[in-house]
């Protein structure tokens, strides 16, 4: 979203004529997110995806069914309720919400990585080891006894497709 401000596309009539449907669906998207755990601290972009809906004066009807309604629900709420549609579900089971200051995610607003999503990917690259991504859970890649040892029963779970196929990467997985 900030490049594309930055860009100057930010707006009604722009080049990205999906803009509204796409900032719509990310927001139905994370709407089941606190139901998987995900909530508080992580959800405070919401809001933020709200202020660049209305900074582009983008046009809600041109988003989901629910970008309006969402959009409207997330004004509403405080800074530490994010999530107002977690309310729902709200009773003795809930995982308690963030109850602490929101934080800025930024530090300038003209700064070419206003998210930080340089640094912060640095940390996890830190954190995660040097091996970000690669083949080494492609299963596809392994040998018959790595498949064996990482199965839950212990079998190949592809015991039927030939060796060559393997090698010669001839799988098509549906």
């Amino acid at each position: 979203m900030d490049a594309i401000e930055a860009a100057g596309e930010l707006k009604r009539d722009s080049k990205f004529l999906d803009l509204p449907l796409v900032i719509g669906e990310y927001l139905e998207f994370t709407e089941e997110l606190p139901d998987m755990g995900i909530e508080g601290e992580c959800m405070m972009w919401r809001k933020e995806v709200v202020e660049y809906f209305k900074r582009g004066n983008l046009d809600a009807l041109k988003g989901t069914f629910t970008t309006d309604m969402r959009i409207k629900q997330l004004e509403k709420a405080d800074s530490n309720d994010v999530h107002p549609a977690s309310r729902r579900t709200s009773g003795a089971n809930s995982p308690p919400t963030s109850t602490g200051k929101r934080k800025r995610a930024h530090t300038k607003s003209d700064s070419k990585d206003k998210w930080q999503w340089a640094s912060k990917f640095k940390d996890y690259k830190k954190q995660e080891g040097p091996a970000i991504g690669g083949q080494h859970y492609d299963i596809t890649k392994m040998s018959k006894k790595e498949r064996m040892e990482a199965s839950f029963d212990g079998t190949d779970p592809l015991a039927g497709v030939p060796a060559k196929d393997l090698k010669e990467n001839l799988l098509r997985l549906a």
